[in-house]
């Protein structure tokens, strides 16, 4: 039997075929790499676009918060900061990398912010800060080129005027600017700075005023709740207390705010007591009866069952 080979037409057809799927493959694999490479310059270009025209920082010295550090950083560039990482390094060689911030807190454009970081710094040798913005873009999260904090002379408790009222949190016995040594209590309202012993409260709602001063954080004028004058509310945490009240006799409890403790009556034995209560063998009943036995919530005449 004689055997044919491959005609020539098939033969080529064959070889084209493999030349085409090699080309197809070749072609796949080509445009894979150039998506990935270009996928790869993208991400580096809007890293480097948003690093060099969207941040510019500024920072002011460092103060002591806490155990940690405080720093305020101003950006002047429109670039949206998601976070800082802020490195340590200390005169004796020593460093932290345990104090990063992360992408919690965002300064949006040209703008300042305080952040605070850091556990159980030791403030008396630290050398510089090495602070890193952190961007976070619809490519992913990156870091742009950090930024050393050179620490000049002492770190300071910090002091803040967060509500630029001219009053800072602190009282480290020197004045400062306006405050003549006052601490500011409130540093979120600007109208209130100081504690002051001098106006009355009315802590129960009760409309009636304390007879006695308390101390409240406050500002030139009388604040809300308060007044500049004694009341006649005695006792002012508790509502059911102040001199529109009914005394309650024999219960040791000035109701009326009038300065003396009601006294019940005598009590009439074996009979009701009385609606506003009686002194029944030297004990107060409000209620029931008072019998030749003392106070009972039935009739002194009456036999069981």
């Amino acid at each position: 039997m004689v055997k044919r080979g491959v005609s020539p037409l098939i033969a080529t057809i064959l070889l084209v075929g493999a030349v085409f799927a090699i080309g197809l493959m070749l072609m796949s694999f080509y445009r894979d790499t150039v998506t990935d490479t270009t996928q790869d310059t993208d991400e580096k270009i809007d890293a480097t676009n948003f690093c060099l025209y969207g941040v510019d920082l500024e920072f002011e010295q460092p103060c002591q918060s806490g155990t940690g550090l405080s720093i305020k950083i101003k950006n002047n560039k429109n670039g949206d900061i998601s976070g800082f990482n802020f490195f340590v390094v200390n005169s004796d060689g020593t460093s932290s990398d345990s104090v990063k911030n992360g992408v919690n807190d965002v300064m949006n454009g040209i703008s300042s912010k305080r952040y605070t970081f850091g556990n159980s710094i030791n403030v008396d040798i630290i050398d510089k800060i090495i602070i890193t913005p952190i961007m976070e873009t619809e490519l992913g999260i990156g870091e742009c080129p950090a930024k050393e904090l050179i620490i000049q002379g002492d770190i300071n408790i910090c002091c803040f005027d967060m509500d630029s009222d001219g009053y800072d949190t602190c009282d480290l016995g020197v004045p400062d600017q306006l405050d003549n040594n006052v601490a500011d209590c409130d540093d979120d309202d600007e109208s209130i700075y100081k504690l002051s012993s001098i106006y009355y409260p009315d802590n129960d709602l009760d409309t009636y005023f304390a007879k006695f001063t308390s101390e409240v954080c406050c500002g030139v004028s009388v604040p809300d709740g308060w007044q500049s004058f004694a009341g006649g509310d005695c006792d002012d945490d508790n509502p059911n207390i102040n001199p529109t009240k009914p005394d309650i006799c024999g219960n040791n409890i000035d109701e009326n705010c009038d300065g003396t403790y009601a006294l019940c009556p005598a009590c009439v034995i074996d009979a009701e007591v009385l609606p506003s209560g009686c002194d029944c063998l030297n004990v107060p009943c409000y209620q029931g009866y008072c019998c030749s036995d003392g106070c009972s919530n039935q009739d002194c005449f009456y036999i069981g069952p």
